[in-house]
């Protein structure tokens, strides 16, 4: 029998389980939640490490390969990569969907500290990062101006985030497109070669210099 024919002799049928359909369909459409942004947690966490003044294949041996050995104990991963560079490694974590990430970026950090003993001593800080839909900005906010504003950083940084950072409700405020001013001392390797001094041993004698002192106090405008 085709459903022309059942539809033909079975006319109250076919007409009830399409009201049926229908008034469960309305019942859904009012019913079901309905977000712009949901609140979705990616099953990806980042780690990354920060290692500056070396080579990429000292970063492997004494950083990248006992972090992947340590974040491979952690239950659910998936899948492990790594990039290591000179300056640093950057591992990726993937694990099932489902696992809450928050807990394994804890967890992450846990296995990380238990072996900071393992690590290069001047291996100081790293980040552990998770990724929901939820961390996305909801607001952007553009501002221009006539004046060149490179150098406006830490006017932006005064007058608007700090404000708007203690306001009710949010939760971070970045600035993008202008950086914080900075000094950066380029080196002549020729003159290094000729006083025979390496880069890494110039590194460790500027960070055994290093210092920080007050240089007064600046009035502008």
């Amino acid at each position: 029998m085709t459903i022309a024919e059942l539809s033909l002799k079975r006319p109250v049928t076919v007409i009830m389980a399409f009201v049926s359909m229908t008034v469960i369909g309305l019942i859904a459409a009012f019913r079901l939640p309905l977000e712009s942004l949901p609140d979705i947690q990616v099953p990806f966490i980042a780690v990354n490490l920060p290692y500056q003044g070396s080579t990429p294949a000292e970063v492997e041996r004494t950083v990248t390969r006992p972090v992947e050995e340590a974040l491979a104990t952690l239950t659910g991963v998936q899948r492990m990569e790594s990039v290591t560079r000179a300056d640093g490694v950057n591992i990726q974590l993937e694990f099932r969907w489902g696992q809450d990430t928050s807990i394994k970026a804890v967890e992450a950090r846990g296995k990380i500290d238990a072996i900071r003993a393992d690590l290069p001593s001047d291996l100081t800080r790293y980040q552990v990062l998770k990724f929901a839909t939820s961390d996305q900005p909801v607001l952007q906010l553009r501002i221009s101006s006539e004046q060149d504003m490179t150098n406006s950083y830490e006017l932006i940084d005064r007058a608007l985030k700090r404000p708007l950072e203690r306001l009710p409700g949010v939760a971070q405020v970045r600035i993008e497109g202008v950086s914080p001013r900075e000094v950066q001392i380029e080196i002549d390797s020729d003159r290094l070669t000729a006083a025979g001094v390496g880069i890494n041993d110039l590194y460790k004698r500027l960070s055994a210099a290093y210092f920080s002192a007050s240089g007064g106090l600046i009035r502008d405008g």
